[in-house]
């Protein structure tokens, strides 16, 4: 089982970051992480993803139902204010959107996450390759991958740390940069070398970078969801703004995505109408947008509609 799920694991990060293979082989070899599915209920009624005892990757398939659903609640939630936007009507997207929210925090707090059950439109967890191109469960599906990759990526430098001897130990403070750290290894990690996957698959820069961003975006908001009982700083981790805004500030260094950051803009201007005050990339990227005098039809001009 741990074989079969460690194999898993190293095609999803060859999968988010093809360019990296090598330094993805080389991480294991070096670094030897063993892969563990813990059940639903060992810590609780919680979702886990962690990295611990040096060599240990954790995490439950409650987390993992957790992000798949956010990205679909993160994508309908693009396709409401998207139709508001152009149409002035919200359409069955805003039904979609709450459904899978209240779906994820619901599969966070069962005591069986697999009692819960799928929104409809929504598939069970799992490759996305036999799902029909243009639907909604194709394109949310996708960046849920990359939301997970972002997130096992964040794991992979604990461990790093960890047998480094540079892990926050019990220093909150240090602690808190170690997360930072973490988060920010993860996001070069999938963005700094776009143009060389581009340029060797013949593939647009612009395409690849919005698939990546978005899903650091759509990571983004599950953390937001998850933690939303506290987004403040504790003794473990940084405020999640700090986050948010660390990761924007990567993202601009290594190329901002206009295509993203509209659809990420849309996703939590929907969530923001659920979660009053929950922390977001918003006031970031609409400085962006005025600095670079984006139209006021920036969702039709980045090409992305509605989806079925």
């Amino acid at each position: 089982m741990s074989d079969e799920v460690t194999e898993h694991l190293q095609a999803l990060f060859v999968g988010v970051a093809p360019e990296r293979a090598q330094e993805l082989e080389d991480f294991w070899k070096q670094y030897g992480p063993v892969v563990k599915v813990v059940s639903d209920d060992e810590h609780g009624d919680a979702p886990v993803m962690e990295a611990g005892a040096y060599r240990y990757l954790h995490f439950n398939h409650r987390m993992l139902r957790v992000i798949w659903l956010l990205s679909f609640s993160a994508w309908e939630g693009y396709v409401m204010i998207h139709n508001g936007a152009t149409t002035g009507d919200l359409g069955d997207a805003a039904e979609r959107f709450k459904a899978a929210l209240q779906a994820a925090i619901a599969v966070s707090r069962a005591s069986d996450p697999l009692s819960v059950k799928l929104p409809e439109g929504v598939p069970e967890p799992g490759p996305t390759d036999k799902l029909q191109l243009g639907s909604t469960a194709r394109a949310a599906g996708e960046i849920a991958m990359f939301a997970a990759g972002w997130a096992f990526l964040h794991e992979c430098k604990h461990l790093m740390h960890q047998q480094e001897g540079t892990s926050g130990g019990d220093d909150p403070k240090a602690c808190r940069i170690e997360e930072l750290s973490c988060d920010q290894f993860a996001t070069r990690f999938l963005l700094e070398r776009v143009s060389a996957y581009a340029n060797a698959n013949n593939v647009s820069e612009d395409k690849v970078l919005f698939k990546r961003q978005l899903g650091i975006y759509f990571a983004l908001y599950a953390i937001a969801v998850i933690g939303r009982d506290n987004w403040g700083a504790t003794d473990t981790h940084p405020a999640v703004q700090k986050r948010v805004d660390q990761v924007l500030a990567i993202m601009k260094d290594t190329g901002f995505n206009r295509g993203a950051a509209v659809v990420a803009s849309a996703s939590f201007a929907a969530l923001q109408a659920v979660l009053k005050d929950v922390p977001s990339p918003l006031l970031t990227i609409a400085a962006q947008a005025t600095a670079e005098q984006w139209s006021e039809n920036s969702f039709a001009d980045i090409g992305l509609g509605p989806q079925a």
